[in-house]
């Protein structure tokens, strides 16, 4: 009984962390942003890359790039970039936050069960 408890709190858990993903992946695209445009790097792949971009409403528009579009050092799943008229710039600091935010969430829900 008390592995099927602690299997049903792993499941909850997991459960709100794709729910609270899933929405911010999908409508808080980081609308603070000076660029023009902030992108954030959702999946990754060898031949592309998906990313969530901020559109001027402040709802997303999902995009498939190649991934040598993409700065090295953001060539990572939850990467912040600016989207400028030359292209995609990383910006770690917007990455480091949002991970943060994320880390601080999944706490908060794992102290819940």
């Amino acid at each position: 009984m008390r592995h099927v408890l602690t299997l049903s709190a792993l499941i909850v858990i997991a459960a709100a962390f794709v729910a609270v993903a899933a929405a911010v992946g999908a409508g808080l695209c980081l609308a603070n942003s000076a660029p023009d445009r902030t992108a954030v790097v959702d999946r990754l792949g060898d031949d592309d890359a998906v990313l969530l971009v901020e559109r001027g409403d402040g709802t997303c528009e999902q995009r498939v790039v190649d991934p040598k579009a993409i700065p090295e050092s953001g060539r990572h799943e939850g990467a912040v970039l600016d989207v400028t008229r030359e292209g995609y710039v990383y910006d770690r600091t917007a990455t480091e936050g949002r991970e943060h935010t994320f880390s601080r969430w999944f706490d908060v829900l794992a102290e819940r069960t």
